[in-house]
């Protein structure tokens, strides 16, 4: 893991009188920091997940959902249109 090297680097440099207790403690800390972000990270993706798969009334288990493809933002509106709607159309052309 990247942080695991960090902290062989830091051990290193704190044998090596390069840097001080109290900068090993603080890199430590920052490890523990990094951590709990990444946790905090795959929690939110997993209740994204399960918002989405609500939203649009899917029973896919979210262990083996994931979205995929281009997420570019566009300016323009586009119209939106049901099945229904389609349908309709369809038969009236």
């Amino acid at each position: 893991m990247y942080f695991d090297r960090e902290l062989t680097i830091g051990r290193d440099r704190l044998a090596a009188g390069d840097i001080a207790l109290v900068d090993m403690k603080r890199l430590e800390l920052q490890r523990v920091q990094y951590e709990s972000d990444y946790q905090t990270a795959q929690v939110n993706l997993r209740t994204a997940k399960i918002q989405l798969l609500q939203l649009v009334n899917d029973r896919t288990p979210v262990d083996r959902f994931d979205v995929t493809g281009p997420f570019e933002f566009s300016d323009r509106i586009m119209p939106w249109t049901n099945s229904a709607t389609w349908r309709w159309t369809r038969g009236r052309i």
